[in-house]
């Protein structure tokens, strides 16, 4: 996490020496992709910028972009109830409202919105240039690209800089990622066995992390935005192109409650994150694809 606003240079370029330190501090041990997934610190994110790279099924693929900054620090929508490993059962947050629009998912927003000045996105084929909405609003959407996809190659740097507006200028530096690709297969869950899950591996353990979540109570078929307010598991795994959710946790899961459509959700995301005005923001480059499950 780099810090920006007053000093932020200085801190810039002192990140950016200890994260070089790093990564060739053994050269045997091959790539070191660390650096290229730093997400926000538990209870202190008050922004989020998105840039999504997402395979169609049968067309073409798109990006999007979309972000806000908020003045308090996001709200968790879901709570722990069990852990195994990697994977975590979440259950909803008792929360009386939950505005979600343009955050992570499972994050609730906090306070008011706020201009963070023109926003740029470089690295892309083509850079993009956003202005944030006009009104009391203020969100920052880029609209969606076709024509150039995936918008920047595997492993390459995509850096957001703002101009600045409410707050100092900031930098964010994420990376290009393989697009998910989708598939029609259908996975099948017998009672009381693992599920194990699989997608198209990138060749590396990077520079993306990969989040696998299970939804058993959806009722959308295939949707790549599965209810918020349900339980779900949850895996963070690195991206070799495989993971399996625990027996145990699934089990738990199903006493919860099962919908007309099971999904897997995979998303596949490179993150990096810096200090700024009320809080820390992040950068995200993301490819989701979700999979049907055929409960036994």
């Amino acid at each position: 996490m780099r810090v920006s606003g007053h000093g932020g240079a200085a801190a810039w370029l002192v990140g950016a020496a200890v994260a070089g330190a790093s990564a060739c501090s053994d050269p045997a041990a091959g790539p070191d992709y660390s650096v290229h997934y730093e997400p926000c610190a538990a209870g202190t994110q008050v922004g989020a910028f998105n840039l999504t790279v997402d395979a169609g099924l049968n067309t073409a693929g798109s990006s999007r972009f979309y972000g806000i900054v908020y003045d308090q620090p996001l709200v968790e929508a879901d709570v722990a109830f069990a852990g195994d490993g990697q994977c975590t059962l979440m259950d909803p947050a008792d929360l009386k409202e939950c505005e979600a629009t343009d955050l992570p998912r499972g994050k609730c927003a906090a306070g008011f919105s706020h201009n963070a000045g023109t926003v740029r996105l470089d690295g892309l084929v083509t850079p993009w240039v956003v202005e944030p909405y006009e009104g009391g609003f203020k969100g920052y959407e880029g609209g969606v690209q076709s024509s150039q996809f995936p918008p920047a190659a595997s492993g390459m740097p995509i850096e957001l800089s703002t101009s600045g507006g409410d707050y100092d200028p900031f930098k964010l530096v994420a990376r290009g990622i393989a697009p998910l690709i989708p598939t029609v297969d259908t996975l099948t869950l017998e009672p009381g066995q693992p599920l194990t899950v699989t997608w198209n591996n990138p060749g590396q353990p990077g520079p993306a992390r990969m989040i696998v979540s299970v939804y058993l109570a959806n009722d959308v078929d295939r949707t790549l935005s599965p209810s918020a307010r349900s339980s779900h598991i949850t895996c963070r795994v690195a991206d070799i192109g495989t993971a399996t959710v625990p027996a145990s946790l699934l089990a738990l899961l199903r006493e919860t409650g099962v919908g007309a459509h099971p999904i897997v959700l995979l998303e596949r995301r490179s993150v990096d994150s810096a200090m700024m005005g009320p809080g820390c923001v992040e950068l995200t480059v993301s490819s989701q694809a979700a999979q049907a499950i055929d409960l036994r």
